[in-house]
């Protein structure tokens, strides 16, 4: 499931459009649409190309993210969040999005460890 992230901001622009960044902190707000066959399925939000924030999901707060520090690259979704039809996610941006598309994976990404012990 792919959904492009419009910004709140006034002047949106479309969604093939290439976006100059906006200033930080920013609220941005998409809906998404979830089918029959995949409702009742956990899922991960892939955090992949934004900064540093946190995520809401249908009014729920998902949690934070931090791509370019990590370690994880996805946030867990769990099925009874997620409805048949339109859902609705919002992001609050601290840093700077650098990717304005919402990416869904069915596996999740931990990304590198941030520290790697010498055993």
């Amino acid at each position: 499931v792919l959904a492009k992230v419009a910004p709140t901001a006034p002047n949106t622009p479309a969604a093939n459009t290439t976006v100059a960044p906006l200033p930080s902190p920013s609220f941005f707000s998409a809906h998404f649409h979830v089918s029959a066959d995949d409702v009742g399925k956990d899922t991960y939000l892939d955090t992949r190309g934004w900064g540093k924030g946190v995520v809401y999901i249908n009014d729920f707060c998902l949690g934070r993210y931090w791509s370019t520090r990590g370690p994880q690259l996805t946030l867990y979704v769990p099925a009874p969040l997620l409805h048949e039809g339109r859902n609705r996610v919002v992001l609050f941006e601290q840093e700077g999005v650098l990717d304005y598309t919402i990416r869904f994976a069915t596996t999740p990404n931990y990304g590198k460890p941030a520290h790697t012990p010498d055993w």
